[in-house]
């Protein structure tokens, strides 16, 4: 199927997208192994079931982890606050150039999504997770909620 709708994919590449775009199926716990670069994979289950839709509507969407980010998981190298996909601005201004975030105000996060697969991207949400760290002078727990794995969700807007 994925070489009728695109005829100029290798082997290779068609067997990339069918691992990239499998379902991950519960019960198991899927971690990244080097030799299986696409993706994180499961002894018993490997990839995942083939999911015969997500492989034909596959855009390949990554936000960058840096600007060295080529798109290929998992991304070790690079420093995260050189991240070229996600910018903070001070107003919603549409300018995609980082600003400090500002307390006690509204603050905005533009994220960048980068399609380098073979077809058009559509329906792709982001979920943005942010975790305090040094610097961040988000104050515990009156800027933030309880997320998901123990991790800190800001309050974007109060």
């Amino acid at each position: 199927m994925l070489f009728s709708r695109y005829p100029l994919l290798t082997n290779v590449q068609v067997r990339t997208i069918i691992e990239q775009t499998a379902e991950k199926k519960g019960g198991y716990t899927y971690t990244y192994d080097i030799p299986h670069p696409n993706g994180i994979w499961n002894q018993d289950m490997g990839y995942g079931r083939i999911n015969v839709f997500r492989a034909l509507n596959f855009a390949d969407v990554h936000i960058k982890d840096s600007p060295l980010d080529n798109g290929q998981l998992p991304f070790r190298a690079g420093r995260f606050w050189d991240n070229s996909d996600i910018v903070v601005r001070n107003s919603d201004d549409g300018i995609f150039e980082h600003e400090s975030a500002v307390r006690g105000r509204d603050n905005y996060i533009y994220v960048c999504v980068t399609n380098l697969g073979p077809a058009a991207a559509h329906n792709v949400n982001v979920r943005l997770i942010a975790v305090p760290f040094s610097g961040t002078e988000f104050v515990f727990p009156e800027d933030w909620t309880a997320g998901p794995e123990g991790l800190g969700r800001k309050n974007f807007k109060k």
